[in-house]
């Protein structure tokens, strides 16, 4: 990276991280949402190509109606498919244009970690449009990203030294896949799956596409004064939302505006 852009954007992360601290401190039932809107319009919207959005929102599916519980922040792409987006109150996204949730936690726990866990199988599990036709013009089913999910804090209850957070997560999962994409805590590390797992929805099984065995191997990146885990944040953001804006193909509106529409869905 070219010092003089690495320089801005670490001062900007700075920037973003001491006034979400800031505002972390402040006793008041808003603190979360004040401390989202630091960081999506501080953090990740400057540093966002123009066709990817940022908003606090749901996901919603056209198949089955489903749709997840709110996310703190939601990386979504606009040319695969429109959000609505309100001045006041949440964002409504199309599972299909969502890349990235991003869960944000004032201080991270076994708790606040087990609750992203589930928000991001539920987020998994919804299904989507293939946005893909063959030669004639008919819909196919291939193999699309699901939307990753990556947890956020500003603060964690484990001590300096000890247990770090992918040893802890690893203990909460069991026999359980991994639904994370990447934890980070500000000030600390931030820590990424290196295998790219894919999920049969059809048998509900996992495997990687070598059929090698899944060996849940993470990395660490150690935070410091320039904040290299944040960094790694944004590189990790805006790598996932290309290689799965990619995979989407393009999806048509009418799934969510014709309640027949003759759709097929294959979500990874």
């Amino acid at each position: 990276m070219h010092k003089l852009f690495q320089s801005l954007v670490t001062e900007r992360i700075k920037h973003a991280i001491a006034a979400a601290r800031a505002v972390q401190s402040l006793e008041h039932t808003g603190v979360k949402g004040a401390i989202r809107e630091v960081l999506m319009a501080d953090l990740f919207r400057p540093l966002l190509p123009a066709d990817i959005g940022v908003a606090s929102g749901i996901l919603i599916s056209a198949f089955d109606q489903g749709q997840s519980g709110q996310q703190d922040i939601i990386v979504f792409n606009k040319r695969i498919l429109p959000p609505i987006l309100f001045e006041r109150g949440p964002a409504i996204v199309p599972a299909e244009s969502a890349l990235i949730s991003i869960e944000v936690k004032s201080r991270l726990t076994s708790t606040e970690l087990q609750l992203a866990h589930e928000s991001a199988k539920t987020v998994r599990g919804l299904d989507m449009h293939s946005g893909t036709r063959d030669a004639n013009g008919k819909w196919i089913d291939v193999r699309s990203s699901a939307v990753s999910s990556i947890v956020l804090a500003l603060d964690t209850d484990l001590a300096i030294g000890g247990k770090t957070e992918v040893q802890r997560y690893k203990e909460q999962l069991g026999q359980d896949q991994s639904m994370l994409a990447g934890i980070c805590v500000a000030g600390r590390g931030s820590w990424w799956p290196t295998e790219r797992v894919i999920h049969d929805r059809p048998s509900g099984t996992y495997f990687k596409e070598d059929e090698t065995p899944i060996t849940g191997e993470w990395r660490e990146v150690s935070s410091d004064v320039d904040h290299s885990e944040i960094l790694e944040l944004i590189g990790g953001i805006l790598d996932l939302a290309q290689r799965i804006g990619t995979s989407r193909g393009q999806p048509p509106l009418s799934s969510y505006l014709k309640p027949n529409d003759d759709s097929h869905d294959v979500t990874a």
